[in-house]
């Protein structure tokens, strides 16, 4: 019986916790807004084409074979993840066949937004056959903070 009691206190503890926490903090509409718009603007990226696909990796072979492998061909690079298209820009992570990777976990917060890593590799932004840290395309108004928004939000799918 006591046992009933205790778990009884403590679910409408709980409860009243929860409660408060909504009074207390209620959702914004820029919120709503951006969740909204979220699952039915963007929701996951569509599939990049083949043809997209193809021109990243030869640019960043091209990239890669300038500072140190130049024997590296197109079948050592590859898309790790691909995590939308932004306008004319591809947010993707890149890897190749000839690098090791520390394994750090990191982080970046750009415009508020924190993108979590679990290794050395960053996202980068793929535009008109160059690539971009996140912050720097950031800064060269390619991206929108909807945009960054989105990025983050594929990070999790």
């Amino acid at each position: 019986m006591k046992k009933i009691t205790i778990l009884i206190i403590a679910s409408v503890s709980l409860a009243v916790v929860a409660a408060i926490a909504i009074i207390a903090f209620p959702a914004q509409d820029g919120d709503k807004v951006i969740q909204e718009d979220y699952q039915t603007k963007w929701g996951p990226p569509a599939p990049l084409s083949a043809e997209t696909e193809t021109m990243i990796k030869q640019d960043y072979l091209e990239f890669y074979t300038k500072i140190g492998t130049p024997n590296a061909t197109i079948d050592d690079v590859y898309i790790r993840n691909y995590y939308g298209t932004y306008g004319s820009c591809v947010a993707v992570m890149m890897i190749d066949a000839h690098t090791l990777y520390i394994q750090v976990t990191g982080s970046e917060t750009i415009d508020g937004i924190t993108f979590y890593y679990n290794d050395a590799k960053r996202i980068l932004i793929w535009e008109n056959g160059n690539f971009y840290r996140l912050q720097i395309a950031n800064d060269m108004g390619l991206l929108t903070k909807d945009d960054l928004i989105c990025i983050e939000r594929n990070t999790r799918i």
